[in-house]
């Protein structure tokens, strides 16, 4: 095993023991990159897989896990290498915290 793989899978242990979503003004927001990891685990899918369909290297996937946001390009793109619309998480975030007018 290299020493990434050993520094990435300390810090993913970290970051799983913490929530998933973290608050900002006492309201919960989503982390993309941990929603994207388990994504990716679900699917059976490894981390040289996505770093071919993304074109890129395995690190920036393991730098991607960690992010709490990402640009909207990139997003698409992962939502299109995934199949999955992440986006909806957002949308769906937007749905129940909109204050109905």
């Amino acid at each position: 095993m290299n020493i990434w793989r050993l520094k990435y899978d300390l810090i993913v242990n970290f970051v799983k023991s913490l929530n998933k979503h973290h608050e900002i003004d006492g309201k919960t927001c989503i982390h993309i990159g941990e929603e994207i990891r388990l994504e990716l685990e679900k699917q059976g899918h490894s981390v040289q897989w996505l770093s071919n369909q993304l074109g890129c290297n395995r690190t920036n996937i393991y730098n991607i896990f960690l992010r709490e946001n990402i640009s909207t390009d990139l997003l698409m793109r992962t939502c299109f290498a995934l199949k999955k619309d992440f986006f909806a998480l957002y949308s769906a975030k937007l749905t129940d915290e909109l204050p109905n007018e």
